[in-house]
């Protein structure tokens, strides 16, 4: 991938090494997740959750049965982030402020990842994976962009600006994401508060006619 990707990153006018590494390092994650966003899409579209719909992640629980393309898609995705987790752990990438926290995210994913293929709640793991891959394309898209317009205009201003597009970018990201993670929870309270009422007014039904035959 480093025989393609850094002429690439050296045509764009970056000539330091650690510049080039993060530069290649957001073109793979960009290339990837151009790849496995509408795979996944596809993949979705083949289930009760297509398009989200949170109803189809708890109907006909537990989902133990998958097709193979679902299984495969679902455990090639588990091999990208057990490999991501290997690679900052062994620090082949140059470590980032938030270099801990990232550990911790990627170690937290496999553990969600695992668990959620344990216990049968992969079509909520799917919906996951669709969103992040799609909103994390776009914000590998964005930074190559930022770190190629800062090198054509290099100048300490627009380094800032440049820190804070990125910082501006990874915070929507996020508040996308638990945007999304609080849908999911909301929807499955709902659900779960409409089959305890169903279960009520089924169980009042019954008394009222019970109390009416009674009477007759």
């Amino acid at each position: 991938m480093q025989k393609f990707l850094r002429p690439w990153a050296k045509n764009s006018g970056l000539k330091s090494r650690a510049k080039q590494s993060r530069f290649m390092e957001q073109m793979y994650t960009a290339i990837y997740f151009a790849i496995l966003g509408p795979v996944g899409l596809f993949v979705m579209s083949r289930t009760p959750v297509w398009y989200f719909n949170t109803r189809g992640m708890y109907e006909g629980f537990p989902h133990k049965t998958h097709e193979a393309y679902f299984k495969f898609y679902y455990l090639f995705q588990a091999a990208y982030w057990a490999q991501q987790a290997i690679v900052l752990s062994l620090g082949m990438e140059k470590p980032r402020k938030d270099y801990k926290e990232l550990v911790g995210h990627h170690i937290t994913t496999l553990f969600l990842i695992a668990l959620s293929y344990r216990f049968h709640f992969t079509y909520m793991g799917l919906a996951v994976y669709v969103t992040h891959d799609i909103s994390d394309f776009f914000l590998a898209v964005s930074e190559i962009q930022v770190r190629e317009e800062h090198q054509l205009t290099d100048n300490d201003e627009n380094e800032f600006n440049a820190e804070q597009a990125l910082d501006y970018i990874q915070r929507q990201k996020q508040l996308a994401l638990d945007s999304a993670s609080n849908a999911i929870a909301s929807a499955s309270s709902k659900l779960t508060n409409g089959k305890t009422t169903s279960a009520e007014t089924y169980q009042e039904g019954t008394t009222k006619r019970k109390a009416n035959g009674k009477k007759a």
